[in-house]
């Protein structure tokens, strides 16, 4: 993959690749560090893409490597208290959904944000986490269960 191809590909994902980030963790600054990390490994292993057709997949996976990385760098854990603009959007102005999904686990987060806001499906959400179909499954099913529970105004949490 060459220089052009690779900013092309990459400028059609900043948005998506800050949002993830933003799922991910605390600090504006951590954010935009874990995805400047992101992509300067996926520039420089390039090479080890073997399908280019999965270079959106891969490049989230490095994502979240980076976040995690940063988490342990800075000690700072997830979910955060507020969300940047950019990301509050794909919320559609509901704090309340956003507040929810910010109190999920980090797992059960990660796979919701990537199913419902990032809209990939199953099976890419697998390739990107390195899980099985079912446990993706799994984690979207526990994590509506958890945002029923604290979005019903009976719910136990709130």
């Amino acid at each position: 993959m060459d220089r052009e191809e690779f900013s092309r590909r990459v400028n059609g994902m900043m948005d998506r690749l800050y949002r993830i980030s933003y799922s991910q963790l605390r600090e504006p600054q951590d954010r935009m560090d874990a995805v400047q990390d992101a992509l300067l490994k996926a520039w420089s292993n390039r090479h080890r893409l073997k399908n280019p057709e999965y270079f959106e997949t891969w490049l989230i996976r490095i994502l979240l490597n980076s976040c995690h990385d940063q988490q342990r760098r800075s000690k700072r854990v997830a979910p955060l208290e507020e969300m940047p603009e950019v990301a509050e959007a794909s919320f559609d102005g509901n704090p309340e959904v956003r507040d929810a999904i910010l109190r999920l686990n980090e797992k059960q987060r990660t796979t919701i944000v990537l199913f419902y806001m990032e809209d990939y499906s199953v099976d890419e959400i697998a390739r990107i986490l390195k899980i099985p179909r079912e446990t993706v499954r799994t984690r979207l099913r526990r994590g509506r269960d958890a945002l029923r529970a604290l979005l019903e105004p009976d719910g136990k949490e709130g």
